[in-house]
């Protein structure tokens, strides 16, 4: 997926894949590559993920027990332009 053709301002909600890291799509792994930033359920499990479609992006941590803190930020960041994504290894807070 070339850059431009994503969306500016749009949230992107992919989920990891449960074990094999080959289950990935190439899309899914495309937009990962693409998007500004990452906002992760568990950081440790999405950098595993980059590393290995060796994709480099800003993560932020966002789960259950900051959701309310770092919620505000991700909308901010998306409202003023950024296109981000969302990464779910169980379950987001969206």
């Amino acid at each position: 997926m070339e850059e431009n053709k994503l969306l500016r301002g749009a949230l992107y909600v992919v989920g990891t894949p449960i074990g094999n890291l080959s289950d990935f799509s190439p899309r899914a792994a495309e937009t990962l590559a693409a998007v500004d930033f990452i906002a992760a359920e568990d950081t440790r499990v999405t950098m595993k993920l980059l590393n290995h479609f060796g994709i480099k992006k800003p993560l932020v941590s966002y789960y259950e027990h900051n959701k309310a803190e770092k919620g505000g930020r991700i909308v901010d960041r998306i409202l003023a332009g950024a296109g981000g994504i969302g990464t779910a290894d169980g379950q987001i807070y969206v």
